[in-house]
C-alpha cells in the first residue's frame, strides 16, 4: 500500500495530433506505474443527441472514436503503465469523467488545463473548471512532463483544517514519488509549506514572522506528519510570503522557485457549496506554469 493510498487513476484524454507524447497521458501513466495503481483512460465524445436512441451517424462516431483512441494509445509506445480500461463515452466531458470516476472508485483524476477548450494562453477549459469545482477526489492538472523522483513540492496553508488534506497529500506523494536517503542523485524531497501574510502586519510587527508564523508552520508540518505517520519522508521548509493578494503572492513565489508540484486545498462543503472553487486555488490553478494538485476537503469526500 502506498502512502497516498492511490489505487485507481482516471485520465481524461483528447484525441489529437501532436508532436511528442501527450503530457497528460504520460503523467497519468507514470503515476500509475510508480503508485502501482490501475489506469483508466476516458475520452468523451460530445456529438449529436446525448441520450438513446442514438442516430446511426452518432453510433458510428462512437465506434470510430473508440478505434481512434486505440490507435492514439498505440502511438505512445513508451507509456509506463498499460491502461486497465479504455472508454469512449457519449456525453458532456465533465459528466462522462465524473461517472467513470464513480464506476472505478477513482482516487485521483488527471487532466490537462484546457480539457474541452482551446485557449491560446493560460487558463482552464470549461470541462477542467467544472471538474475542479465538483470532484470528490484530488485533481492533478498536468502541465508538461512528470519527472521522477519528485524533488520539491509546495503546499499552501491558511491554518484552517481545510488546508490539512493538501499538506497531508504532499507528504504522502513525497514518500511515494520522491527520493530517499542514500538514493543515488535523489536526496529526500523538500516540501515547502507556504503561508501568505499581509505586508503591513509584518511591517508593524517585525517579530511576527520569526516569533509567531514560522513556529505555527513548523507545527503544521509536525501535525501533518502525525496524521499521516510520515515523519521522516521529506524535509519541511516553512515559508512566509508577504503579499496583499494571497493568490498573486503564491504565483510570484511559484514562478521564482518552480517546484515540481504544488498542492492546494479547495474550500467548501460538498459539490454544491463548492460552486465557487475558492479564489486562491482557482487563480493559482489557472495561472501557474507548473503542475498543480487541487485537494477537496475531507468532508466533501465523505458526504
Amino acid at each position: 500500500m502506498t502512502a497516498s493510498g492511490i489505487r485507481s487513476i482516471v485520465v481524461g484524454v483528447e484525441i489529437e495530433e501532436r508532436e511528442g507524447p501527450d503530457p497528460v497521458l504520460a503523467t497519468a501513466s507514470a503515476l500509475a506505474s510508480a503508485l502501482d495503481a490501475e489506469l483508466h483512460v476516458v475520452h468523451a465524445l460530445e456529438s449529436g443527441p446525448l441520450a438513446p436512441p442514438l442516430l446511426p451517424n452518432v453510433s458510428q462516431e462512437v465506434d470510430q472514436a473508440a478505434e481512434a483512441l486505440e490507435l492514439y494509445l498505440e502511438s505512445f509506445s513508451e507509456l509506463d503503465r498499460e491502461p486497465a480500461t479504455r472508454r469512449v463515452a457519449l456525453g458532456r466531458a465533465h459528466r462522462v469523467l465524473s461517472e467513470r470516476m464513480e464506476e472505478v472508485d477513482a482516487d485521483l483524476l488527471v487532466l490537462g488545463p484546457h480539457r474541452g477548450a482551446r485557449l491560446p494562453t493560460g487558463g482552464l477549459g470549461t470541462t477542467t473548471d467544472r471538474l475542479l469545482r465538483t470532484a470528490r477526489v484530488p485533481c492533478w492538472i498536468a502541465r508538461g512532463a512528470l519527472e521522477l523522483p519528485l524533488r520539491r513540492l509546495a503546499a499552501a496553508t491558511d491554518f484552517s483544517v481545510r488546508s490539512h488534506p493538501a499538506l497531508d497529500l504532499a507528504l504522502a506523494l513525497a514518500a511515494d514519488l520522491g527520493g530517499t536517503e542514500g538514493s543515488a542523485g535523489a536526496p529526500p524531497p523538500e516540501v515547502e509549506i507556504l503561508y501568505v501574510e499581509w505586508p503591513a502586519a509584518l511591517r508593524d510587527d517585525p517579530d511576527k514572522e520569526a516569533g509567531e508564523l514560522l513556529p505555527r508552520l513548523a507545527d503544521e508540518a509536525t501535525a501533518a506528519a502525525g496524521r499521516t505517520g510520515l515523519e521522516q519522508v521529506a524535509v519541511s521548509r516553512p515559508r512566509v510570503l508577504a503579499a496583499t493578494d494571497p493568490a498573486r503572492g503564491l504565483l510570484t513565489h511559484l514562478s521564482r522557485e518552480s517546484p515540481d508540484l504544488t498542492l492546494l486545498g479547495t474550500h467548501g462543503r460538498g459539490a454544491v457549496a463548492r460552486t465557487l472553487l475558492g479564489s486562491v486555488a482557482s487563480v493559482v490553478a489557472r495561472d501557474t506554469a507548473g503542475s498543480v494538485v487541487l485537494v477537496p476537503p475531507r468532508e466533501s469526500r465523505e458526504d
